[in-house]
Order: structure tokens, then C-alpha cells, then sequence
């Protein structure tokens, strides 16, 4: 019986050993789709509306074919009168969002969307650090724009990349939530702050549950992840801008 249990043992970790290399292969993937993408940005003298987009490689439209079908891309489509700033860096943690803000070209803005969290989910940030950042980055955001739209990722443990081992476990899901819990405690005490969820528990209906939603590196969105992601920023967005 002994050479039983530790054959299953060794299937077990060779599995994972499997899943890790498979998850560094993704990674380096991803790396290589974020030196050949651009960020989306549209300068207009005229325009109705001055928006800023800031926060990770999903601001840069990493995983796109094309900038213009990055969330910052399909905003510019909807909002024509818009003039759209992107100060998005790929990688980007909660932590360098403040600092990033001394590239913006204006002092306030009619919105800024911010797009980050989702490389502290992935990448181990200490949730509780991140705890006291949230607040002080909002406190920033709001004092530069009339309304701010909040947004860090899908369910980060649903992710094609993350090992199934892990997933199951619901590790990056239980980091997921906490994150989503702070944007939504950010969004239900200052009335011109709006989060955007996009949450979906693994398996569930509306979860990405085909490759067509991600990039190559199985990590970032595809065209068409960006598009359901846009559906669900967009009546969040409408509301946020509804004064103006």
C-alpha cells in the first residue's frame, strides 16, 4: 500500500510541476505581447469631455490586435466628443497608480477610469497594505476628476493561465473578492465614485469559459475579452457621466 500512496504523490506534484512551467510559459508570453502593445489616446482641443484612463497593461490594451479595441479604445468609439489621456504601464501595481499621476497632461478631469489591481491580485501584493492604499489613491482620483470609475479585473482564479490546482483551491478567487470588496466599499461611500464588476464565480454562467475571451498568454483579454469587459464598464460609465 505504501507504493501506492506515494505514486500518488508523486503524480500529484509532478502535475503541478507541469502547471507551474505551463504558468511561467504564459507569463513570458505575456511579457512579449506587452512590448508590442500601445496604448489608445485621442487628443481633441474641442473636446465635450477630457478623460484619463490609468493603471495596468488592461489600460495599455495588452492582449488587443489593435488599440482601438482596448477598453480606452472602445470608450473613444462610444464618446466622440471625447479627448481620451492613457497613462497606462504594464504591470503596474496599486501602489505606483499616485506617482504615475505626475505624467497627467491637465490638473482635473471630466472622468478618470482606473484599471489596476489585478497584478497585486496575481503577484502577491500584501492585501492589507493594500488596504490603506485604496483609500488614498480614490482620495486622489476624486480630487483630480468630477467622477471617478473604479476596476481591477475579472475573477483573477478563473484565468485560463492560473493552474488548475490553484484554482480549485480558490486561492486567486478568495484575493479576487477581498480586492472587490474595497473598490465596492470605495464606490458606496463617495457618490461620484463608480465601480465596474466583473466578478463571476469559476463555472458559472458569463464566466470566460473559452480561450476566445484571452490573449495568447491565456491571461489578458482577447478582442473580444475586452469587448465584455467594455459591456459591463460601459452603463457604469453612463451613470458616472450623467451630469454631463
Amino acid at each position: 500500500m505504501k507504493w501506492m500512496f506515494w505514486g500518488i504523490v508523486v503524480a500529484v506534484l509532478l502535475v503541478y510541476v507541469v502547471q507551474g512551467v505551463m504558468l511561467l510559459y504564459h507569463v513570458r508570453v505575456g511579457k512579449a505581447l506587452a512590448e508590442t502593445a500601445k496604448p489608445f489616446e485621442r487628443t481633441q482641443e474641442d473636446a465635450e469631455l477630457r478623460v484619463l484612463f490609468v493603471g495596468d497593461s488592461t489600460v495599455v490594451g495588452t492582449g488587443a490586435s489593435a488599440p482601438e479595441f482596448s477598453t480606452a479604445g472602445q470608450f473613444a468609439t462610444k464618446y466622440p466628443m471625447a479627448s481620451v489621456e492613457n497613462l497606462g504601464v504594464n504591470g503596474m501595481k496599486l501602489a505606483e497608480v499616485v506617482p504615475r499621476l505626475a505624467a497627467a497632461q491637465r490638473d482635473h478631469y471630466d472622468l478618470i477610469v482606473m484599471q489596476a489591481g489585478g497584478n497585486d491580485i496575481m503577484f502577491w501584493s500584501d492585501l492589507e497594505e493594500v488596504e490603506q492604499q485604496v483609500p488614498e489613491i480614490v482620495q486622489e482620483l476624486q480630487a483630480r476628476a468630477d467622477a471617478v470609475v473604479l476596476l481591477h479585473s475579472g475573477n483573477v482564479g478563473a484565468t485560463r493561465a492560473i493552474p488548475h490546482g490553484l484554482g480549485a483551491f480558490g486561492y486567486y478567487e478568495r484575493r479576487t473578492l477581498r480586492m472587490r470588496a474595497l473598490y465596492q466599499q470605495q464606490a458606496e461611500t463617495h457618490e461620484n465614485v463608480f465601480y465596474v464588476d466583473l466578478f463571476i464565480p469559476r463555472g458559472e454562467e458569463g464566466s470566460w469559459n473559452s480561450n476566445d475571451y484571452y490573449a495568447a498568454d491565456l491571461f489578458h483579454p482577447s478582442d473580444k475579452g475586452y469587448a465584455s469587459w467594455f459591456e459591463r464598464m460601459e452603463p457604469v460609465i453612463a451613470k458616472a457621466l450623467a451630469n454631463k
